[in-house]
């Protein structure tokens, strides 16, 4: 499991280039003992044009990359109906 963890990773994309990197064994390590700062920077990130994705051996199919997707998207849009130009 562990060695699963870190074959993949979560990174952090700003304009498809990617910004940070970080095996998803860490990623899990920071939602179990600090969740409460690492979801609001997730979630904060979003609205900062950040995407996020899952890139290695085991995330070959893209259904939680196309809800990560979904996630920003949903973010662009909530931000863009909020802003008042």
């Amino acid at each position: 499991m562990i060695h699963k963890g870190n074959a993949n990773t979560f990174e952090v994309l700003k304009n498809e280039e990617n910004k940070a990197s970080v095996p998803v064994t860490v990623l899990a390590l920071l939602m179990v003992f600090a969740f409460w700062i690492t979801i609001p920077l997730i979630i904060i990130g979003l609205f900062f044009g950040f995407r996020y994705r899952f890139h290695g051996p085991n995330f070959m199919g893209k259904t939680v990359n196309d809800a990560m997707n979904s996630a920003a998207d949903a973010a662009v849009n909530l931000k863009k109906s909020i802003n008042i130009d």
